[in-house]
């Protein structure tokens, strides 16, 4: 028997010539258009007519030309069709006695199979019908129907390499939906005459994992954050996950790549690592301050990424005033991940501070003490690209003993302390042109926990506050980066409620960076606040590249904004217990490489209920790290 060719991504697909077009006959003439009966065609699912003469018992099967109008030649006929229902007499002609018959035997899809090569055996193709669609040893596609119903799309069309080719785009599109990504589709040498077609799917193995460019990290240290193993088959959002957890900590950054293995269908998978010596030095400086001590303020400090050969983690800060008599504070932090992929972090903070008046007789100087453990599990991604999120649980201790540093000028005659608990969801999808996150955090304080967490002690702090309260914050951030220019329009909404009074490091801030800009910082706190943000940012560009080499890049970027907050007190009297302010200006990010990054923002007041005699305010912030 005659074969032919077609090629399938790479592979061959042998099908008869006698499966496409031919013609029949003494001499292969094709009968001519007035040579034949004429009939309209109505259905058009028709794929082939059964023509019987009613003399001699004859009988031939044709395919009709077009879709929707079939010329016919042969002797007194009854025509049929062949429809998903049965056989359906249309039409009954009179036609006069053939000399030739032109017969186009050209195969339509009238049925699939979807397989492995493991599964594959010419019985089992024997034994399928020749109608229908099948889906074998493939559980990702057999429990999609949107998977049959993209193949179903395919029934009755003409079988070609075109069609053939499209089927293979759309299965190896379907496996990548379903988080396989190195596949083989192709279709072993078969006859379809029948209109019955088998297509193999070959899922490559894991061959190889390997790590290159790494230097302080060990191979194992890469390795041991992977769980796909030689053997396996490869699934994009284990890959996903496993990078995640390896690039959660600044000291390393990780890309996978795939390519062939040494073994036919498999693939090696390769981690190209960019790490650095796991230990920083980073400082910096701002006006981020509240007024009552000092705007201008300074920290530094160090961190090391890998104790005891672990990655726990270990930060220390210190922060001060220029002046280093307004306020001073040491931080400390430690983090644990867990084989499991949970992280517990701890952290302590003890700040120094009294309020900067020209009044010589309040010179009372507080101390703050905050202690934090907090536990973070990450949460299923549900096989989206670009989306992760987690739910942290956590401890809040705090012992005050004034509110300088949250933009006050109270110094307690008690040290109230706060004990509370949280619960935090955070959410986030990212993909070439967007980014979406959510934040969700309620916080409940059952009060009476230690001895200065009464009523009382809070009453001395905020006349009225109680030690037993619940809130809730959250943020929603949304970002847009267009093809117009690659200006970026981004939206961020902050908010946080209480029916309960809050002492000053419960309240949310209203003014300043992170909220309204163009006013000083932590000057405006309430109990519920709602702060809007809106802006629009031109894309990073370089401006002194040539002088710093290739080694070093800088980065700048220009934004404009436009910024309003709203924030109110429970208390049902007092002083502003509502305050509204709108603002509007203008900033640049800047940056050099991994070291050097920064912002300077200018504010502009459009309404001011606080009315503090300026109207505008600079805010900048500089950090550095090696």
């Amino acid at each position: 028997m005659k074969k032919i060719a077609l090629l399938t991504f790479g592979f061959t697909l042998l099908v008869s010539t006698n499966s496409f077009a031919a013609l029949v006959g003494a001499d292969n003439a094709v009968a001519t258009k007035d040579d034949l009966c004429q009939f309209d065609f109505t259905d058009e699912r028709q794929t082939f007519i059964d023509l019987q003469g009613t003399t001699k018992g004859e009988k031939w099967n044709t395919v009709l030309i077009g879709e929707t109008e079939g010329w016919l030649r042969g002797r007194d006929t009854t025509v049929f069709t062949n429809l998903h229902n049965g056989a359906k007499v249309i039409e009954k002609r009179k036609c006069g006695i053939p000399d030739k018959i032109v017969r186009d035997t050209t195969p339509r899809l009238a049925g699939f199979l979807i397989t492995t090569p493991e599964y594959y055996t010419e019985k089992l193709n024997r034994n399928f019908a020749t109608k229908g669609f099948f889906i074998r040893d493939l559980p990702i596609l057999t429990q999609d129907p949107i998977v049959k119903r993209r193949m179903y799309s395919y029934e009755g069309q003409v079988i070609s390499q075109e069609m053939l080719n499209s089927i293979i785009r759309d299965v190896i599109v379907l496996m990548r939906d379903k988080n396989q990504p190195v596949v083989d589709v192709y279709f072993p040498e078969q006859d379809v005459t029948d209109g019955f077609i088998v297509a193999l799917v070959s899922r490559a193995v894991v061959d190889k994992i390997v790590v290159n460019g790494n230097e302080y990290y060990t191979e194992e240290d890469i390795k041991k954050f992977v769980n796909v193993k030689p053997g396996d088959y490869i699934w994009s959002d284990t890959l996903s996950q496993d990078l995640r957890w390896i690039n959660s900590y600044p000291y390393r950054s990780v890309d996978v790549i795939m390519k062939p293995g040494s073994r036919p269908r498999t693939t090696d998978v390769i981690f190209e690592t960019r790490d650095m010596y796991p230990f920083r030095v980073f400082g910096g400086v701002d006006n981020y301050g509240a007024p009552s001590t000092d705007e201008n303020q300074f920290y530094a400090g160090f961190s090391y990424g890998n104790l005891f050969g672990l990655d726990h983690e270990i930060i220390y800060s210190f922060g001060s005033s220029f002046s280093n008599t307004d306020f001073n504070s040491h931080n400390l932090q430690y983090n644990i991940p867990f084989d499991w992929r949970h992280k517990l972090g701890l952290s302590a903070s003890l700040s120094s501070s009294k309020p900067d008046t020209n009044n010589p007789l309040f010179n009372v100087e507080g101390q703050n003490l905050i202690l934090n453990a907090d536990y973070e599990i990450p949460l299923y991604d549900w096989g989206l690209r670009g989306f992760t999120q987690s739910v942290n649980f956590g401890v809040d201790y705090k012992r005050l003993e004034n509110d300088v540093e949250f933009g006050g000028t109270n110094v307690f005659n008690s040290e109230p302390e706060i004990v509370q608990g949280y619960a935090t969801y955070k959410g986030s999808r990212a993909s070439s042109k967007t980014n979406n996150s959510v934040t969700l955090t309620g916080i409940v304080s059952p009060g009476d926990v230690l001895g200065n967490n009464s009523d009382e002690d809070f009453d001395i702090a905020r006349v009225g506050a109680k030690s037993s309260y619940a809130y809730g914050r959250g943020q929603y951030e949304t970002s847009y980066t267009s093809d117009l220019a690659g200006l970026t329009l981004s939206g961020i909404f902050r908010g946080q409620y209480s029916p309960d009074k809050l002492l000053a490091t419960e309240q949310a801030n209203v003014a300043g960076p992170g909220a309204v800009r163009g006013f000083a910082s932590n000057t405006v706190r309430r109990d519920s606040v709602l702060v809007a943000t809106a802006e629009a940012a031109s894309p990073y560009t370089s401006l002194i590249d040539n002088f710093l080499g290739t080694t070093l890049r800088d980065r700048v970027q220009g934004f404009v904004f436009l910024d309003k907050g709203y924030g109110r007190n429970a208390d049902e009297t007092g002083a502003q217990r509502t305050i509204d302010l709108d603002s509007m200006g203008l900033g640049t990010r800047f940056g050099i490489g991994r070291n050097l990054n920064g912002v300077v923002e200018f504010g502009k007041e459009i309404k001011d209920e606080m009315r503090d005699g300026k109207d505008e305010h600079l805010h900048f912030r500089l950090n550095a790290a090696y």
